[in-house]
């Protein structure tokens, strides 16, 4: 029963990364001054339309490293809050650094944005179902949190 819980929570876990990282994708690539007060003249349901779509699209991008990362945290207990930062930004550096208007220049915005989007994704996967990785073993996994 805990496995079949355990899933759930990844799941979701999983899909609060993916808004988090659409939500940076977004915020980061607006024009400048867009949020600024008054708000009168800004959409919001545009941006959380744009969000959505962006959170579907770093879903598929992203669902089997994160999945291998998730597997490889929840076999080894690994309940570190600097894992999961490190492993959604080493993420969304290689698919910054494979962007084709990134190519040519490796600290290019684009990079910079998509480092920010993983690292985001991987601090809201850890609160979501990260901090509990590996607890539904019970006992018999050693916590590797000091890593």
């Amino acid at each position: 029963m805990a496995l079949f819980i355990r899933f759930f929570v990844v799941f979701f876990g999983f899909l609060f990364g993916c808004l988090a990282a659409g939500a940076v994708l977004v915020i980061a690539t607006l024009p400048a001054g867009t949020l600024e007060a008054p708000f009168e003249q800004f959409d919001w349901l545009i941006m959380w339309w744009a969000v959505l779509t962006s959170a579907a699209i770093v879903s598929v991008i992203a669902f089997v490293p994160a999945m291998i990362v998730i597997l490889i945290a929840e076999t080894f207990g690994l309940r570190s809050l600097f894992f999961y930062a490190l492993a959604g930004g080493a993420g969304g550096l290689l698919y910054g650094l494979t962007f084709p208007a990134a190519v040519a220049t490796p600290l290019d915005r684009t990079v910079q944005i998509t480092l920010a989007a993983g690292v985001a994704a991987g601090l809201v996967y850890w609160l979501a179902a990260g901090r509990t990785a590996g607890l539904w073993r019970g006992n018999s996994v050693q916590s590797a949190e000091h890593i």
